[in-house]
């Protein structure tokens, strides 16, 4: 709560020891918070699929979703060497160690983003097939339902919303990991958030 109430100070504190594996934990959950839609999609695609294709399809569906949780924990490292560097350049002083730790709680607000939207998307899903039944569905049906309700312009920006979050509690972890003023700070926090920004866009969101 304190993280939300009063980041700066929470930061502050969290910079002073960095004996806590919650930081880590906090990137755990979001890794498994990101494979919630690519497990539904998969699970309403492999009910509906013959057994034959069910097996190949839950094989390699279950190598993406691991890829993608593997993909949070890259994503981490990346945008915490980012997070370093810059606020080195700019005068901070701060080990990489600290910032490692410190930037993990920037991925709280990706789990709450990706559990509403998970729930978004069951409710879409659970619509569609009523719509047509379970055994019609195909990917590219499915693909053409996500890609086109309304609800999915609701996903992104709550996403949008998360991101925006993350490089909010980013910002008051560099300002207390390398001693710098807010707007420095905001800065050097700035760069990742955009990096995964661009991502997103060019995936797809």
């Amino acid at each position: 709560m304190k993280l939300i109430l009063d980041p700066d100070e929470f930061f502050r504190r969290e910079a002073e020891t960095l004996s806590s594996l919650e930081p880590i934990f906090v990137v755990v959950f979001a890794a498994i918070s990101t494979a919630l839609i690519p497990m539904l999609i998969l699970y309403y695609l492999t009910s509906s699929l013959p057994d034959q294709v069910t097996s190949y399809m839950a094989i390699f569906g279950s190598l993406s979703v691991v890829g993608g949780m593997l993909a949070i924990f890259g994503m981490w490292i990346v945008s915490s060497i980012l997070l370093h560097f810059v606020a080195f350049f700019i005068g901070g002083e701060g080990s990489l160690r600290e910032t490692i730790f410190l930037a993990g709680w920037g991925f709280m607000p990706m789990v709450f983003a990706n559990v509403v939207n998970s729930v978004f998307v069951f409710n879409i899903l659970t619509e569609a097939l009523a719509a047509i039944g379970s055994e019609s569905v195909t990917p590219q049906y499915l693909s053409a339902v996500l890609a086109n309700h309304p609800l999915m312009t609701l996903t992104r920006i709550i996403s949008t919303i998360g991101l925006v979050w993350m490089a909010f509690i980013w910002t008051f972890a560099v300002k207390n990991a390398h001693e710098l003023s807010f707007r420095k700070s905001t800065l050097a926090a700035t760069i990742p958030t955009l990096a995964i920004f661009v991502y997103w866009v060019f995936r797809g969101f």
